[in-house]
């Protein structure tokens, strides 16, 4: 079985998005199964105004997974956002367990 099965470590960066989403959003998931992310919104881990997009495109987030078979994630998110830089990475012993990328087209919303 993989490190990450069907996504569980989404639960690692749930703190991290809710912190940049206060108004709520969408994240594209990778692995995590949208049955595991209507868990984490029962028990209150995420709001219900954080949802799953269904593209990266559409995202404000996307999420990578680490494992070998979503290599080319990575790479798609680097076209798609055109960067290949995360904006936050979990890490256990150093080793990338799930990186979040930040599409630069969202729209964050300002006091002006």
């Amino acid at each position: 079985m993989n490190r990450q099965f069907w996504g569980f470590t989404t639960g690692s960066v749930t703190p991290w998005l809710i912190e940049q989403l206060p108004d709520g959003g969408s994240v594209w998931l990778c692995d995590t199964t949208p049955l595991a992310w209507a868990m984490l919104q029962a028990d209150g881990s995420v709001p219900r105004n954080i949802g799953v997009a269904r593209s990266m495109s559409e995202a404000d987030f996307a999420l990578v997974h680490h494992e070998r078979h979503f290599a080319e994630v990575d790479y798609q998110i680097w076209a798609a956002y055109g960067t290949s830089s995360p904006v936050h990475v979990v890490r256990y012993d150093g080793v990338p367990i799930i990186s979040v990328y930040e599409n630069p087209t969202r729209h964050v919303a300002t006091d002006d």
